[in-house]
């Protein structure tokens, strides 16, 4: 995702977002990575706006998060001349 928004600058203010993450403080190790991810639409937030780091992701979500990734980079290669 860092990649694709270092060549577009739609996706880079996606991926600037830090929406408040109800478990995760700020300066957390991992926040501005999670908060990049569930800003640009990749992972959501669970319930009461939680995203439960030690959560284990199902094969099912990880494929969900994929290809959301995948139709963000066809997006931008769509959108190049």
């Amino acid at each position: 995702a860092a990649l694709i928004a270092s060549s577009d600058p739609a996706v880079r203010e996606r991926l600037s977002r830090r929406p408040p993450i109800a478990d995760l403080a700020p300066t957390h190790l991992q926040y501005n990575a999670i908060a990049a991810v569930v800003g640009a639409g990749l992972m959501p937030l669970l319930d009461g706006d939680r995203f439960q780091v030690g959560r284990q992701v199902s094969g099912e979500e990880a494929v969900e998060v994929i290809d959301r990734v995948r139709l963000m980079a066809t997006t931008l290669d769509a959108s190049r001349p």
